[in-house]
């Protein structure tokens, strides 16, 4: 049986979706994103990195410009829509995880509704479950095993470990860029600790904002450069 937390969850993601369908313009990536950001603010909270941090992130995708990426947590597809509407390779293409089934149908229906169905590929599972699959897509597909860019934002208490896997399943290399939402909270302290404490292998900056959608709480985007590859045991 459904709780009652996961019944209003689905509530308010199915809200956020009639909401999009029927306020925003089909094929207008930034009409749909102005649409999910006054969801938020005007009706219920997401955890969608949001308009403030979402413009750090937009810059990353801007400045690095890859064609292939990762993003390890949909939600709804909010992140998902500004980085596929910034690249520009022609088979750029961003692969996003999500383990929540009913947030990966919604993400895909906002997805489509911004135009951006082709450019966007949800993937159900963890990175645990699916990391060898997206690795032999990407050697199918692309001849190429890494990801250019990884945005990070799931579950707090996984970044660490999740970071680990990117390396020992040999999805990020020497360039790869990691985005990672969220560094203010409790559960991301251990990555945090991780990117200051190994400069040689993460050249890392810190981006002071706020929590998405909450101006008084203070938060902070880290974007790091992947330098080198250390031998690490396949997990």
């Amino acid at each position: 049986m459904m709780s009652s937390a996961e019944a209003a969850t689905n509530r308010r993601e199915g809200g956020l979706l009639q909401h999009v369908l029927q306020s925003a313009e089909k094929g207008n990536p930034q009409s749909v994103l102005d649409a999910m950001d006054g969801y938020a603010q005007q009706k219920a909270w997401l955890p969608n990195i949001g308009d403030e941090k979402g413009a750090i992130l937009d810059a990353v995708v801007k400045r690095w410009n890859p064609e292939l990426c990762l993003e390890l947590g949909t939600f709804c597809g909010y992140s998902a829509i500004r980085i596929a509407f910034l690249l520009t390779h022609p088979h750029s293409k961003l692969f996003s995880l999500e383990i929540d089934p009913i947030r990966a149908q919604i993400a895909r229906a906002i997805i489509d509704h911004a135009g951006l169905s082709s450019k966007v590929e949800i993937v159900e599972g963890t990175l645990s479950e699916q990391g060898d699959k997206l690795g032999e897509v990407l050697k199918a597909g692309w001849g190429v095993s890494q990801f250019g860019l990884v945005f990070v934002d799931h579950d707090k208490g996984l970044y660490l470990s999740d970071f680990e896997r990117l390396k020992n399943k040999r999805l990020i290399g020497a360039g790869s860029v990691i985005v990672t939402d969220n560094m203010k909270f409790a559960g991301s302290a251990a990555f945090l600790e991780y990117l200051r404490s190994h400069g040689e292998e993460l050249e890392t900056e810190e981006h002071m904002s706020h929590v998405e959608y909450r101006p008084w709480e203070p938060d902070m985007v880290t974007v790091s450069v992947y330098k080198a590859h250390l031998p690490q045991l396949n997990n």
